[in-house]
């Protein structure tokens, strides 16, 4: 099982390459340099989701145990950024209702309250995950033969964007379609696909800016994980 200061050692590294990722992802975009832009953008994404579980196991010392010696699936990492979002949904809601922005520990804090919520294990569903992404592929294919009487471009792949793995993959290598036609990352990879990956990731990496700063310092972090734990312990 991982240490509390093996846990803090590997979310502040994911982290800081995530960071890494997006700078050079958007350098990239800026250059017209589409599939590339999008493939770094979505493994920065793999990184951030990396960060967010270490985090959680980090906060929940009893449910370490659970944690696999490697994350490895990439639908898995897409749908613990999934669940990133999803908290920092809920978490607004209740910042809204308040009428005014809580402070950005406090903030950071309510968003690692509802993820910790769920438990360590929700996080680590990779049947789950797969079967989510299974599923997003058969809609899109259908939705696609749909398309294809009407469209200009019968063979691009309008869900592409939103299925990460499969973008990062059309957008790494050169594929060869059923029909004999040859699909290289250009063809398959636009600038809406870079466009919506990058800013995916800058989306996350704003709203989750505070958690380096709580990584990197003992007393901040400590001041962290004993205010989340305290609101866990409390339900509150």
């Amino acid at each position: 099982m991982q240490s509390e200061g093996a846990l803090r050692s590997a979310m502040a590294h994911c982290f800081t390459n995530a960071q890494a990722l997006y700078e050079e992802a958007k350098l990239l975009y800026q250059s017209d340099r589409y599939p590339r832009a999008a493939a770094l953008a979505v493994i920065g994404a793999e990184e951030f989701g990396k960060a967010i579980v270490y985090t959680v196991a980090a906060l929940l010392p009893d449910q370490r145990d659970l944690l696999p010696a490697g994350l490895t699936v990439h639908e898995l990492k897409h749908r613990i950024c999934d669940l990133a979002e999803a908290a920092q949904i809920m978490s607004k809601e209740g910042w809204d209702a308040m009428g005014y922005p809580p402070s950005p520990i406090a903030r950071l804090s309510d968003l690692f309250v509802s993820l910790a919520e769920r438990g360590l294990r929700s996080f680590l569903d990779t049947k789950e995950a797969r079967k989510y992404y299974e599923e997003r592929r058969r809609r899109d294919d259908e939705w696609q033969r749909q398309r294809e009487k009407f469209q200009a471009h019968p063979e691009k792949d309008w869900g592409l964007a939103f299925r990460e793995p499969d973008l990062k993959n059309a957008a790494l290598y050169v594929d060869l379609a059923e029909s004999g036609k040859v699909l290289s990352p250009n063809d398959r990879v636009d600038e809406q696909c870079a466009r919506l990956a990058v800013l995916g990731l800058e989306w996350f990496l704003e709203q989750y800016a505070n958690l380096s700063q709580v990584i990197s310092d003992d007393q901040s972090w400590q001041d962290f994980a004993g205010e989340v734990r305290g609101r866990l312990s409390t339900g509150r």
